[in-house]
C-alpha cells in the first residue's frame, strides 16, 4: 500500500456533503472518497467520525455504514497528538465539542513519512488565541489544502 498523502478533517466532509457535492447530485465523488480512503491514499481519524456522528443526519448515516474507513488511535498517533497539544494548546476548545478532532487530524498527518497534507475547509487565520488547522499546519511544517484540491489531485472526474 502507498503512504497516505492526505489526512481529512471533519469540516471538508461536512461542507462537501451539505453544500458543494451533495450525494444526490454527485454520488461519484463519495464513491471516490471511499475508494481513496480504502486504498490508503487518504486517511481519516476516528475522532472525525466521532464529530460527524454527533449530528444524526445523512452524512452520519453514510459514515456509520463505512465505519471501517476511520482509523483507531495508536501509540504513534498519541505521541504526535501530545506534541501538538503542548505546542498549540488552544487548537481544541476546552469543554466544547467544536474542533475536537482538529489536533487528531494534524497528528495523524504527522504519523507518516512524508507527512500528509491536511484537508480542511478552515480558512487561514493568524489568531493564536483560537488557532485553526491551517495556522497550526504552517507552524508544524505541514501542508494543507481544500476538499477541491483533494478531489482534483486524486484523479476524480465525473464521467457521463
Amino acid at each position: 500500500m502507498p503512504t497516505p498523502q492526505f489526512s481529512i478533517d471533519t469540516s471538508c466532509l461536512v461542507n462537501a456533503w451539505n453544500r458543494a457535492y451533495q450525494i444526490e447530485i454527485l454520488p461519484s465523488i463519495w464513491e471516490h472518497v471511499e475508494a481513496i480512503v480504502r486504498d490508503e491514499i487518504a486517511v481519516v481519524t476516528m475522532q472525525v467520525f466521532d464529530e460527524i456522528k454527533r449530528k444524526d443526519d445523512a452524512l452520519a448515516k453514510w459514515c456509520k455504514e463505512r465505519k471501517d474507513m476511520f482509523l483507531p488511535i495508536d501509540e504513534k498517533h498519541m505521541e504526535h497528538l501530545k506534541g501538538i497539544m503542548e505546542r498549540h494548546p488552544r487548537i481544541a476548545s476546552k469543554g466544547s465539542s467544536r474542533n475536537f478532532a482538529d489536533p487528531w487530524v494534524i497528528a495523524l498527518a504527522q504519523c507518516y513519512d512524508p507527512s500528509c497534507c491536511v484537508v480542511t475547509e478552515e480558512g487561514l487565520s493568524r489568531n493564536t488565541k483560537n488557532p485553526k488547522i491551517p495556522l497550526v499546519c504552517e507552524s508544524e511544517g505541514l501542508t494543507h489544502c481544500t476538499f477541491n484540491k483533494l478531489i482534483r489531485d486524486t484523479g476524480w472526474s465525473e464521467r457521463r
